[in-house]
């Protein structure tokens, strides 16, 4: 994410109140080096523990941050969002339940 200031909370808040069919979850935040003040906002929050904020010292661009963001991570599954709210982590438990089920090893949503 970069300078996503205006948003990056709501983001958060978005993802960790989601009802997914999952036992557990962790979401991973990556400021890939914003300059809007997203880092100090981030920074001085307190967040739950099942957040994960990395922050890149420079611009790398979205790619850079997804490899980020998938090399840290621990549970079952993964998604990618952007912090600008398009899409929303409800959208998710549709999507979840044919991994869940076994019935796909890979599901895509646009």
């Amino acid at each position: 994410m970069f300078n996503e200031r205006t948003t990056i909370e709501a983001a958060i808040e978005d993802a960790l109140s989601a009802e997914l069919p999952v036992s557990n979850r962790e979401l991973i935040v990556v400021d890939d080096g914003s300059t809007d003040g997203t880092r100090e906002l981030l920074e001085s929050e307190t967040w739950p523990a099942e957040l994960r904020i990395v922050f890149h010292r420079e611009n790398q661009g979205k790619g850079a941050a997804v490899r980020t963001a998938l090399g840290l991570a621990s549970c079952e599954f993964s998604a990618i969002f952007d912090a600008d709210l398009e899409y929303r982590a409800a959208d998710l438990a549709p999507l979840l339940g044919p991994l869940t089920s076994g019935e796909a090893s890979v599901v895509f949503g646009t």
